[in-house]
């Protein structure tokens, strides 16, 4: 007899196509044969364009103050998800373990430049910094968080060198989860901020700098405190009846408030609907209850129920109507944030085999896209 053992995470595509670009995987689970152990090795190894899949594991990956935020070249990081195998959402991943980045030091995840995640998980506060090395200067630039997971605080600003304004240039957000606050792009310069279809369950501010090109924050849910400036909002819920908003020189459409009308402050506004009873347009009433304006581990009552308010309540994409919240528009919220990439939901591999005999594999997946 023969005993079989196979390690399966997911299929995935790698993202931008580089010619020659390699894809790492990294694994730190026994017995496991991958190219690194460690998060930091792949990163020193990586060159522009490269994939590290950062492979489910019971163990996090340790990240020290120097792998991601002092590395700038080009690299996409690929995890499994959240949530998975609980609160509803089994069958989603093969693999239900996640794919999480501790900080090594105890303190931050430092990030600068030049990197995109999808489906990490971030147990710790995540510090968007700029970095002076002489005689280069770098901004925060080109950071991508896809279908990601913030277990602690995330905040931009500039720890390494005090005399330096903050510049944030291309920080985007996609489909991410929210557990604590967000203080996002506060420096001297923003540009090129885009914030669509998360979940945020802590406070959110977003762009107070003198210089700003205007930001997109559009179909997210915002369950606590929110101030921004200088932005486009549409198609958003703000499901809190009491806390108080800010709304400078931003332009407001279409977006869902439980608080009754109040002076947003905002340069114009449109089709905004306020003072509306939450009760009528979430499945869950525990999800937008104001008791519960801190996190809850569940994404499922975030989905609209029958004959909510927010369906078809969002700016239209041409002549297609479109819902407000994180679920609407045309790159919806994505339950346990599995990645938009294709994934092995079911194996099924005998655990011992005849020798000299085959053996049967049984496979199913999907696209996710």
């Amino acid at each position: 007899m023969k005993k079989i053992v196979i390690f399966l995470l997911f299929i995935a595509i790698s993202f931008p196509k580089i010619t020659e670009a390699k894809i790492w995987r990294v694994n730190n689970n026994p017995g496991v044969v991958a190219d690194f152990a460690s998060f930091d090795a792949a990163m020193t190894a990586h060159a522009a364009g490269d994939t590290i899949h950062l492979e489910p594991s019971s163990t996090s990956y340790t990240v020290s103050e120097t792998s991601i935020y002092t590395n700038h070249l080009q690299v996409t990081i690929i995890g499994n998800g959240y949530f998975l195998d609980q609160y509803g959402n089994q069958g989603l991943q093969q693999n239900g373990l996640l794919s999480v980045l501790s900080s090594a030091s105890g303190n931050f995840i430092l990030i600068n430049s030049n990197v995109k995640f999808i489906g990490i998980v971030f147990n710790y506060p995540v510090k968007l910094v700029e970095y002076f090395a002489s005689p280069t200067y770098y901004t925060i630039s080109n950071v991508y968080f896809e279908s990601c997971l913030f277990w602690d605080n995330i905040s931009t600003e500039n720890i390494t060198y005090s005399g330096a304004a903050v510049s944030t240039s291309g920080l985007h957000f996609f489909r991410n989860c929210f557990r604590m606050d967000a203080s996002l792009a506060t420096g001297s310069s923003l540009s090129n901020f885009i914030f669509e279809n998360n979940i945020c369950f802590g406070a959110v501010t977003v762009g107070y700098p003198s210089t700003y090109d205007q930001s997109v924050i559009r179909n997210n849910i915002f369950k606590n405190g929110f101030s921004c400036r200088g932005a486009y909002l549409a198609n958003n819920i703000f499901t809190h009846p009491f806390i108080s908003f800010s709304f400078n020189t931003c332009v407001l459409k279409n977006n869902i408030f439980a608080k009754p009308i109040f002076q947003t402050g905002s340069t114009a506004e449109a089709n905004n609907q306020f003072g509306v009873d939450m009760a009528t347009v979430f499945q869950d009433a525990y999800f937008f209850s104001p008791e519960t304006a801190s996190f809850i581990s569940e994404e499922t009552p975030a989905k609209l129920a029958p004959g909510s308010p927010a369906i078809g309540a969002g700016v239209p994409n041409g002549a297609t109507p479109v819902d407000c919240g994180a679920f609407g528009g045309p790159n919806p919220y994505k339950l346990s944030g599995i990645p938009a990439i294709p994934a092995i939901y079911e194996l099924q591999v005998p655990t011992l085999i005849n020798t000299g005999t085959d053996m049967q594999i049984n496979v199913k997946s999907r696209s996710n896209n």
